[in-house]
């Protein structure tokens, strides 16, 4: 019998126990699986409609209220809004709990007084309103007639918020039941696994005791001439005596010996042509350990201003500023400790006649001469900082140019030409006192000249607003956002929702302009191509940080597309205008 044919029998010994207690693990699993889905479908999810359902009453009590102070209908929450979702979550409820009577008679009962809240209460309450507000009863009768109805109503939510109660506690009663079932099948689970696992371990170190004594006293030459070879001396080789795997391993290992000492050879000379590449690097290429360097390339010498025997041995922070130091410190502890932390970012180095210089950092770990070391590759890119920082510079100057010119027409657009029309306006109304109207034409081109002059003076309010809103530099931010979100639903016909949230905070004019200009072209842009009848906009002001979320039901677009797209028409100035404000602040 061979070496394998060994191990296979001593282990399809142990696979066919270990398959005879699976089997019994598996069966308790499904059991305890099955209790455990049948507490998060039945009784997790019939905890979860009653609250719904709760929730639901009362946003239609809360919208009714906001009916009855204002009559306006748009604080009714309609029929498809709240009814039907309320009809749906009491069938799911039905369906969770079918052939089960005591939640079907608490989910019965809570539809009944479902429905004559709605007709007792909600409905009556809404007729009420409409009669005052028609006229058809007076105030006094509104408010009598009001107060009945909500102590109906108050009975009505007490035995509601009874119901729920009782839904709730009904299904927790039922989750402890299981989860109690389901921890007992899982107790007998634990201890058989714990018997299995230790009668493997004793049979399997028995087996194994004997198997490894056949094994590794041949695999004691195998690691002796393993050793040798390590060592340089690749003229040991092992002698072959045996039939088995082991007699096939030595073969093999002799094999390798003989390869390995062709590869040696061929190693050597790529580490001569290695060497002559990383010299010759456009790039600094260092080595670094126990925050010394170990190897430095000439570029890297370039670039920092001091010889490569300077270099050697240098700690590795002495050519970083103080104010860049932690972060680099912090960034090579964490790769270090082998946290997943970007490779590659920017920062800088002062060289040795004192200039600071921008370097990219490609950053890795190695093993250099048997020891964890980094590789570290510097790249020069003050140039390309500096290229940038210009550019910056001069992008946020035309902005504020273009803020200032914007401003300046407006004010212009609004005093001068403004006013001359204003002025033609009233020219306009003196004559027509003076003018003899027998005739039908002349009061017709007189009308017209009237109409032509104010719907000139409404554009010329409405551009000089666009170009730059007065309301931004006298009332602030959010009463400009209020009234443009207000003028657009009207211009456009698309309802927006303005929310604010969080603890206003006073900012720079040059943030609060940034705001406004994104908001004006994001909802341009819904206007336009979205084709949406709904946007939800929301500004949260929270520490250190405002977020901004303008949110419509149009039709939309790939947005990554979009944005790296080369062709400026498709890919939209005013997204890339939004980006470009952003990147100043």
């Amino acid at each position: 019998m061979n070496l394998k044919t060994k191990i296979i029998s001593g282990y399809f010994l142990i696979i066919l126990l270990m398959a005879l207690f699976s089997a019994i693990a598996i069966n308790n699993y499904t059991k305890v699986t099955g209790l455990y889905e049948e507490i998060n479908t039945k009784y997790y999810q019939i905890v979860k409609i009653a609250q719904e359902l709760t929730y639901r009453i009362l946003e239609r009590q809360a919208s009714i209220r906001g009916f009855l102070l204002t009559g306006k209908t748009r604080y009714l929450v309609t029929y498809d809004e709240n009814i039907l979702p309320t009809k749906n979550l009491i069938r799911k409820a039905k369906e969770l709990q079918q052939g089960d009577e005591k939640y079907l008679r608490i989910i019965n009962r809570y539809e009944e007084l479902v429905k004559d809240w709605e007709n007792k209460i909600a409905e009556v309450k809404k007729e009420l309103r409409q009669k005052l507000d028609y006229g058809v009863i007076d105030y006094s009768h509104y408010i009598t007639s009001i107060a009945k109805i909500d102590m109906l109503g108050r009975s009505i939510l007490r035995e509601l918020k009874t119901m729920e109660n009782q839904l709730i506690q009904t299904a927790e009663h039922d989750m402890s039941h299981k989860s109690a079932m389901a921890l007992k099948v899982g107790g007998s689970t634990k201890r058989l696994l714990i018997t299995v696992a230790i009668g493997s371990l004793l049979f399997g170190a028995i087996f194994g005791f004997f198997l490894s004594n056949h094994i590794t006293t041949p695999l004691k030459k195998v690691v002796q001439a393993a050793h040798r070879i390590s060592s340089g001396n690749f003229s040991h080789y092992i002698p072959v005596k045996r039939g088995d795997e082991l007699g096939i391993l030595a073969n093999s290992f002799n094999q390798m010996v003989e390869k390995l000492e062709k590869n040696v050879h061929v190693l050597k000379e790529s580490e001569e042509k290695y060497s002559t590449l990383v010299e010759k690097a456009n790039d600094g290429i260092v080595i670094i350990q126990d925050m010394k360097y170990i190897f430095v390339n000439k570029k890297f010498s370039k670039i920092t201003g001091y010889n490569v025997d300077e270099l050697i041995d240098m700690d590795f922070f002495q050519i970083l500023p103080s104010d860049t130091l932690e972060f680099v410190k912090k960034r090579h502890k964490e790769r270090m400790e082998g946290k997943d932390v970007p490779s590659i970012y920017e920062t800088r180095i002062e060289t040795k006649s004192g200039e600071i210089k921008f370097v990219e950092v490609n950053a890795g770990l190695i093993e250099y001469k048997d020891r964890e070391a980094d590789l570290v590759v510097f790249r020069d890119i003050t140039e390309r900082k500096i290229y940038e920082r210009d550019l910056k510079n001069l992008s946020e100057q035309l902005v504020h140019t273009q803020e200032e010119e914007r401003k300046r027409i407006s004010q212009e657009l609004h005093d001068e030409v403004g006013q001359a029309l204003s002025a033609i306006n009233i020219n306009v109304e003196i004559l027509e006192k003076e003018v003899d109207f027998s005739n039908i034409g002349v009061q017709k081109r007189f009308d017209d000249i009237k109409m032509l002059v104010e719907k000139s003076i409404d554009d010329i309010h409405r551009i000089s607003y666009d170009l730059r809103p007065y309301l931004l530099d006298d009332f602030g931010l959010i009463s400009t956002l209020r009234w443009h979100t207000e003028n657009f639903q009207e211009r456009s016909g698309i309802k927006i929702g303005l929310q604010i949230n969080g603890e206003k905070q006073n900012l720079s004019q040059a943030i609060e302009t940034l705001i406004y200009r994104i908001t004006q072209e994001a909802l341009t842009n819904v206007s336009k191509h979205a084709e949406a009848k709904r946007v939800q906009f929301l500004m949260s002001f929270h520490k250190g940080l405002i977020e901004l979320s303008i949110k419509d039901d149009g039709r939309g677009f790939d947005i990554k597309k979009v944005l790296k797209g080369n062709n400026h028409c498709l890919r939209g100035l005013g997204l890339f205008g939004i980006r470009e404000r952003l990147a100043f602040l």
